[in-house]
C-alpha cells in the first residue's frame, strides 16, 4: 500500500493513498488545547502506525487504518539553565528501526539469560508507564470476540524481530 503523510501549515496532518490518483484517507486537525505544533512524522516499518512529534515534546502514535491514538509519550520537563521554569524540548527527529535476527542461535541472550538479566536489573522503573485500559469487558465476552476474529491480531507466533522508535529532541537527547 502506497501511503503518504503530510503536515500542513495550519498544523493538520493528512494521510493519502496513491492508487492511480491521490485519495485522502483521513485528516488529523490540531486540537485547541494542544499548544505544540507538528515537527516531524515517521512511519513504522509495516506502515500500520505513524508517529507524530510535536514542538512541546509530546509524541503520539496513531493507527493509520482507524485514525485512533494508540499511545502518547510525554517527556518529563527539565529545569531551564537560564531560569527556574520547567521546559520540554521539542521533538525534531523521529525514526523507526526494525531489526530481525534470522537465526535465533545468534541471539545474544537465550530465554533463561534474559530472565536472569531482567530480574537483576529492574528496567521497568526506567520505562514509561503504560496506559490503562479504557474499558474492561468480562473475560467470556473477550474470548468470544477473539474466537470470532480472523486471528491476525492475536497471532501468538514468536518472532525474532523488534521495532524501536528513536526520538531526538531540541536539547540533543535521544529517546527510545
Amino acid at each position: 500500500m502506497d501511503l503518504i503523510a503530510v503536515c500542513t501549515v495550519s498544523g493538520s496532518v493528512w494521510v493519502a493513498r496513491w492508487y492511480n490518483a491521490l485519495e485522502k484517507i483521513w485528516t488529523l486537525t490540531p486540537s485547541l488545547d494542544d499548544e505544540g505544533k507538528v515537527e516531524t512524522l515517521a512511519w513504522r516499518p509495516d506502515g500500520k502506525v505513524i508517529a507524530i512529534g510535536y514542538s512541546n515534546g509530546i509524541i503520539r502514535l496513531y493507527n493509520v487504518d482507524k485514525l485512533e491514538m494508540i499511545h502518547e509519550l510525554i517527556q518529563k520537563p527539565i529545569e531551564s539553565t537560564n531560569s527556574l521554569h520547567l521546559i520540554c524540548a521539542g521533538i525534531n527527529c523521529l525514526h523507526w528501526v526494525h531489526e530481525t535476527c534470522a537465526n535465533p542461535d545468534h541471539m545474544i541472550f537465550g530465554q533463561q539469560e534474559a530472565n536472569n538479566f531482567l530480574s537483576a536489573h529492574p528496567i521497568q522503573k526506567y520505562l514509561p508507564r503504560l496506559n490503562t485500559l479504557a474499558r474492561v469487558q468480562p473475560i467470556s465476552k473477550l474470548l468470544r470476540n477473539i474466537s470470532e476474529t480472523d486471528g491476525d491480531e492475536m497471532d501468538d507466533e514468536t518472532t525474532n524481530s523488534i521495532d524501536l522508535l528513536l526520538a531526538g529532541d531540541a536539547h540533543g537527547n535521544l529517546h527510545l
